[in-house]
């Protein structure tokens, strides 16, 4: 079977001996074994040491995303966990990365259309326009996907026009200017497609393409001016 095509879901148990220690204290966490003190100690520290820590959140879906953070396979992690929470565990692997996220945001267009984008992901100068595509038991082809990334990059454009609105939302009222780059974030993928200065990145090649992401000469941002600002230090 090709490698794309596995069901990587939890009705696809991997075995321990092919797991890393750590994906193995990640198993025991969500299967029916009772952890030791020693081994939920091991996945708090893991989790407290990190940027952007929030005590209330699943320890779990925090200890899961901080080994994504860390280069550990997403797709196995996702195994393990389950796909449900895609959209979640996605927006707290960029709190590791050191950006702050909001999930599920909606605003109304100039036109009075309304719209939703399922992350916006923002690190001064940068925010992300992010577009969850858990495509696991449907096709997910590359003309499939490319469509999304139009349709986002479409969304993103419309957010742009009203982001003065929603500074309640983002703290970008100091910002002088703002980077925002459209993205598909896919479940499945070996490598990042570029398609009109935008992304689809597969889940497990996030951290490596943010770290990079304002020196991509691939991409190409949508700019936000702040007209209201006059802090040019960035």
């Amino acid at each position: 079977m090709d490698e794309e095509e596995i069901p990587w879901s939890l009705d696809v148990p991997l075995p321990s001996s092919n797991l890393s220690p750590s994906l193995r204290l990640l198993q025991k966490a969500v299967s029916n074994d009772s952890l030791s003190s020693q081994e939920w100690q091991l996945i708090s520290e893991s989790v407290r040491n990190l940027p952007n820590f929030d005590s209330r959140e699943d320890p779990i879906y925090l200890f899961a995303a901080s080994l994504i953070a860390k280069g550990e396979d997403a797709r196995k992690v996702f195994s393990i966990i389950g796909w449900g929470g895609f959209e979640k565990l996605v927006s707290l692997i960029l709190g590791f990365l050191d950006f702050r996220a909001k999930e599920n945001v909606r605003f109304k267009t100039l036109l009075g259309n309304r719209r939703e984008i399922d992350i916006l992901s923002f690190r001064r100068p940068v925010i992300l326009s992010i577009d969850c595509k858990n495509w696991l038991r449907q096709s997910a082809s590359k003309s499939s996907l490319m469509q999304a990334s139009e349709s986002q990059y479409e969304r993103t454009l419309e957010l742009v026009d009203v982001l003065s609105d929603l500074t309640y939302l983002l703290p970008i009222n100091h910002w002088p200017i703002a980077k925002i780059y459209p993205l598909v974030i896919s479940a499945k993928g070996t490598q990042v497609i570029y398609h009109d200065g935008s992304a689809i990145v597969t889940v497990r090649l996030i951290r490596s393409f943010v770290s990079n992401i304002q020196g991509d000469d691939e991409l190409q941002p949508i700019l936000w001016r702040n007209i209201t600002s006059y802090d040019y230090e960035f």
